[in-house]
Parts: structure tokens; C-alpha cells; sequence
């Protein structure tokens, strides 16, 4: 049976031409979502923290991979219930530093995404990405 609906899909034309694209569109999905020159990691989950927290912190690590001199220029939270702490100098090639979220958790109940997007200098932007539920 599976040796049958090989040979279907290999003979029809449009069949190959959807999984060769359908392949392709993953992969690249993989690749473009993992890599940032800035940041090693780009998305952190929370697990599950215990209502009445009123506010949590998450730090993310900068690394200036690139050959040139970095300076975040801008950020934007995707809510009002973010701040977000982060290197006003300019990071020298090689050199590392820490953006810090601070997180309100006042009225939150439930699963919660939230995202920073950062602006910087020789880079394109970067989108940081928290996640966890409040219980």
C-alpha cells in the first residue's frame, strides 16, 4: 500500500511540485525562525506561575556575533504591562550584555504570549518571545 502511494505521487506532476514546495517552505521555516546574530536565544517559556504573582523578570543575553559595533536603537513591547530594561552603549564586536523584561502579571489569568521586538544598528529587527500560563 505505501509502495503504491509513492508511485501515485512521484507519476502526478502536481503532487511532486506540492511536496517538493511543501519541503522546502519547512525547512526554510526551521532555518529562518532559529538564528539571530544578537540573540542565542530568542523565545522562553515561563511554565506555570502561581496567581497573585504580581510581576515576573526575563532576561535574554546578547552576544554580538557580527564584525561591526552594535547599538540597540529602539524596542517595542507588544503591551503597556511590559518594561524592558536594555544596553544603552554600543556592544563591541565579541562583547555580550542582558535585556531584562519585567513582566506585570496584575489581571492576567490563563496562557499569555507576549513579545519585544528589538531595533538595532547593522541587524534586522529581532522579536524576543515569552510565553506561560498563570494559574
Amino acid at each position: 500500500m505505501m509502495q503504491e502511494l509513492c508511485i501515485l505521487i512521484l507519476s502526478n506532476y502536481n503532487m511532486r511540485k506540492y511536496l517538493i514546495l511543501s519541503l522546502l517552505t519547512f525547512t526554510l521555516s526551521l532555518t529562518a525562525k532559529s538564528y539571530s546574530p544578537l540573540f542565542p536565544i530568542t523565545a522562553k517559556n515561563m511554565g506555570t506561575i502561581k496567581k497573585g504573582t504580581e510581576q515576573i523578570t526575563v532576561e535574554f543575553d546578547i552576544m554580538n556575533n557580527t564584525d561591526k559595533v552594535i547599538s540597540i536603537t529602539n524596542v517595542h513591547a507588544s503591551c503597556g504591562c511590559m518594561n524592558v530594561d536594555y544596553p544603552k552603549h554600543p556592544i563591541k564586536r565579541h562583547d555580550s550584555g542582558k535585556i531584562k523584561v519585567t513582566i506585570s502579571l496584575n489581571n492576567q489569568h490563563g496562557f499569555f504570549k507576549k513579545s519585544v521586538l528589538i531595533y538595532a544598528t547593522n541587524t534586522k529587527p529581532t522579536i524576543l518571545k515569552i510565553t506561560g500560563k498563570v494559574l
